[in-house]
């Protein structure tokens, strides 16, 4: 069994913190701009407008780097993947989870527009959902080493396991995935 710091988010949740905060600022400030009189000079509405447009970026940036790109210890063995997420955070209600190699049916590799660098997409079919994997700052020979342990470990699944349902093949990267 080998244990990796990596960092773990779900795309659902950043998507929701995409949409959901800014939403909230723009609501907080309408709320605010008509409770101002109507004799408000227009340079105080400007600064108050861009005071919530900063807010609201700081608030967005801090949500993601803290609470959506969440720090975890991740453990692989013939079993299985298990990971635990380190710290709390508002967004991820479980804090560890364990699933068997059966119970996973993709593994991708995608690329991240917004880090510029790689991560691993694991979906799972019980309970429905996908788990995306990161390299964490200073770790970055463990996570690739992860990696090669990841893709690994799925082909020696592969391997030992011919029954795979008719809509699942294996791609041209050895790599699980539906059609």
């Amino acid at each position: 069994m080998n244990s990796f710091q990596l960092k773990y988010h779900k795309c659902r949740v950043l998507v929701a913190a995409f949409i959901g905060i800014p939403l909230i600022g723009a609501l907080l400030m309408l709320v605010i701009l008509f409770c101002l009189p109507l004799d408000t000079p227009i340079w105080a509405i400007s600064i108050l407008i861009l005071f919530f447009l900063a807010l609201m970026i700081v608030a967005l940036q801090w949500v993601i780097k803290t609470q959506i790109f969440v720090a975890c210890d991740v453990e692989l063995d013939k079993n299985g993947i298990k990971f635990a997420i380190k710290h709390n955070t508002l967004f991820y209600s479980k804090k560890s989870l364990h699933f068997s190699w059966k119970n996973i049916y993709s593994i991708e590799e995608k690329f991240s527009n917004q880090n510029g660098d790689y991560y691993y997409a694991v979906k799972f079919s019980e309970p429905s959902f996908s788990a995306n994997f990161s390299i964490k700052e200073q770790h970055e020979a463990e996570a690739e080493a992860f990696f090669k342990q990841l893709r690994q470990l799925q082909e020696n699944q592969n391997q030992s396991e011919s029954h795979f349902p008719k809509h699942y093949k294996i791609n041209g990267n050895n790599i699980l995935a539906t059609n």
